[in-house]
């Protein structure tokens, strides 16, 4: 069995706007404590627990998502390429590019990243998951069908009771021989694939938690700026931002509230996925 090991979101860097906009990124991102100096989220309850997901910048004319896997993923949604390490030759860099430490041009239209990174310096305490929406006016059902077999194969793939929403948990190699049966602890940072019948483009989320309210947040990012999606709107509050590259992907960022919750949630460890939604498990 060919289990993947790593996400890896690959960013371009040939102009100054791009490199701008990951400078505020990375920064971003330093804030989030498990981020570590290799640009690397590692699972957040064992370093044997996979995948994990990686930032960097590389000479892509588009933005990128790598699974580290030698099972052939390859498909292209409108520009954008979702892919296996073998499918193209890329030269990686650090997502803090050379050159872009001295950016001061903090612009502060609510949705872009850098006022985003302004809003959130200080407060924001982990990353619940990262994630693709895929609209289906871009890919057919087969293709997707085919996708999620394969991310099936390689990872432990959890369905969402009633959506196209299957989430990868990070587990460690006998959770993924068998399945998660523990609890106790906090599995972050998750994948999450969406079949989106409402998207024009593909969607990079990345789901951000927060030591702030949800009426604190509602005060910094008002409608119609900030948003939240039906039947979320008291766990985490959205925020789609500029980004380089809006012909060809939208970058959006669910905010969740600080936890009330003295315990771990079902959501947090796992549980919720696991018991409601139940694994999608393919033969290798």
């Amino acid at each position: 069995m060919d289990r993947f090991h790593m996400i890896t979101y690959v960013f371009p860097t040939s102009n100054e706007t791009e490199r701008e906009w990951s400078y505020f990124f990375y920064k971003l991102l330093k804030e989030i404590p498990s981020f570590n100096k290799e640009e690397i989220f590692c699972s957040s309850f064992s370093e044997t627990a996979l995948p994990s997901t990686e930032f960097r910048t590389g000479n892509t004319t588009t933005p990128m998502i790598i699974f580290n896997t030698h099972e052939k993923i390859d498909m292209n949604v409108a520009n954008l390429s979702i892919c296996d390490k073998n499918s193209k030759s890329i030269k990686f860099s650090s997502l803090m590019v050379d050159g872009i430490n001295s950016v001061n041009n903090y612009v502060t239209d609510a949705n872009t990243i850098s006022n985003l990174f302004h809003q959130l310096k200080g407060r924001l305490t982990g990353i619940d998951h990262t994630g693709i929406n895929i609209p289906v006016t871009k890919l057919q059902k087969s293709k997707w069908d085919e996708l999620i077999t394969k991310m099936s194969k390689i990872s432990n793939l959890y369905k969402y009771p009633g959506e196209d929403w299957p989430f990868i948990i990070p587990a460690d190699e006998t959770e993924y021989l068998t399945d998660i049966t523990r609890f106790a602890v906090k599995r972050t940072p998750k994948f999450e694939f969406v079949y989106d019948s409402y998207a024009d483009r593909p969607i990079f989320q990345f789901a951000l938690e927060t030591n702030i309210s949800k009426e604190d947040m509602e005060r910094i990012f008002p409608d119609p700026i900030g948003f939240a999606i039906p039947g979320l709107e008291n766990i985490f509050r959205s925020i789609f931002i500029q980004n380089p590259w809006e012909h060809e992907v939208a970058i959006r960022f669910d905010l969740y509230y600080k936890s009330t919750a003295n315990e771990l949630t079902d959501w947090e460890t796992g549980e919720w996925l696991v018991t409601n939604g139940g694994r999608l498990k393919q033969e290798a």
